[in-house]
């Protein structure tokens, strides 16, 4: 026997000892790629699976059981139902008073039918297909929305309609007070520039232009008479100050002078007397028993002054007429008519000379209280009067 019989009769005599259903040694499996002999493979560490083969064989593992499952609980485990179906179920119960959702809870498991409710987010849905936007613009456009009515509503009508008419009373306070801005400053404009009409003499609680320019004496005269029934309260002083044109500017005035007054009443006193007055003067209104004018004027020359009176006495009175009472220049003496003239007097210790009338009242007087100063009044209660502002003033 050659050397590969040898080699098979020992396989047929260890397979006799083999297990049932167990390999055949020294015989390779049908398709099997035949294992390279052992002087051909080399060394390694011997495999360990057998091993654990062996093992496994050795110990025995619980089998795994699945629970059996009724047909009906086996079809609800395997059935999904979708979220919205949920959702939609959550939605009604949270919309369901809690009363009713305890009493109608049993009838509507019995029926196995759940409620649609329709929610904000179906509108949102709506229009993001509707417009073709996405959510968050869509959620944007809701809130501006809302946000409006809000604030409509938030308003009454009330307020608005006191809110307009404040407005349009505020828009005619404006209207107005412009409209008076202008008025005031048109006004300011037509006003005459003021007039300085210089130092009085005496102190006066009033003051009354009388302008001479493009006048004629009698009304003048005429003017001067108004003036008269025009006085102030009981004891005061009403200046009157003659104005005429100003030569170095044009549409301004100045005090009148004088001169400027006696040229303007058409009168023709002395020359004299006219060289030995001032310029400056007072003319005023003395409102006591009656109102009665008055005429103080400062003395140059007191001699002369004087001496003017005297021959100026026959034509005084109807001179200053009618701001001073007139008087016929002729009286009755015992049925002979006589000339009216000048006597002498003393009011309160000064020396005056004085005109009366029919019943012996004092029309016209005149007396210089000092050598600086002239008076020629109508009333004795004036000469007392002016006397004390003279004092006042230092002029006496």
């Amino acid at each position: 026997m050659d050397e590969k019989d040898t080699k098979t009769g020992r396989a047929d005599a260890s397979n006799e000892h083999a297990p049932p259903g167990a390999p055949v040694r020294g015989t390779a499996p049908s398709g099997a790629v035949p294992s390279p002999s052992p002087d051909s493979v080399p060394h390694r560490a011997p495999d360990i699976r057998n091993d654990i083969a062996k093992i496994l064989d050795t110990v025995k593992l619980p089998e795994r059981r699945t629970p059996e499952l009724s047909g009906e609980k086996t079809k609800q485990a395997a059935e999904v139902k979708p979220i919205d179906e949920l959702l939609s179920r959550a939605d009604a119960i949270a919309a369901t008073p809690p009363e009713r959702a305890e009493k109608g809870a049993p009838q509507a498991a019995r029926k196995g039918a759940l409620t649609s409710v329709h929610t904000l987010k179906d509108d949102l849905l709506r229009v993001v297909r509707e417009r073709n936007i996405s959510v968050v613009r869509a959620a944007a456009l809701e809130e501006e929305k809302r946000g409006g009515a809000e604030a409509v509503e938030s308003v009454p009508r009330h307020s608005r309609a006191g809110a307009v008419l404040g407005i349009s009373v505020l828009l005619l306070f404006l209207g107005l007070s412009a409209f008076g801005g202008v008025y005031y400053v048109v006004r300011q404009r037509e006003a005459p520039a003021p007039v300085s009409v210089g130092t009085s003499l005496i102190f006066a609680e009033d003051s009354a232009a009388l302008p001479l320019d493009e006048t004629t004496p009698s009304t003048l005269k005429a003017r001067l008479s108004l003036a008269r029934g025009g006085g102030g309260a009981l004891g005061s002083i009403t200046r009157i100050v003659p104005l005429i044109s100003a030569d170095d500017a044009v549409g301004t005035q100045r005090p009148a002078t004088l001169r400027d007054l006696i040229a303007a009443l058409g009168i023709a006193p002395p020359e004299e007397l006219l060289r030995a007055l001032s310029d400056d003067f007072f003319l005023g209104i003395h409102t006591v028993d009656k109102n009665a004018p008055f005429l103080i004027v400062p003395v140059l020359s007191y001699e002369r002054a004087f001496a003017g009176m005297l021959a100026w006495e026959p034509t005084m009175n109807g001179d200053l007429a009618p701001l001073f009472l007139p008087l016929s220049r002729f009286t009755q003496k015992d049925g002979i008519p006589v000339e009216r003239v000048f006597t002498d007097s003393v009011f309160r210790n000064y020396d005056v000379r004085q005109l009366s009338d029919d019943g012996g009242s004092v029309v016209l007087y005149y007396s210089f209280p000092t050598r600086g100063v002239l008076v020629i009044a109508e009333s004795p209660y004036t000469f007392t009067e002016t006397l004390t502002r003279l004092q006042v003033k230092g002029a006496i």
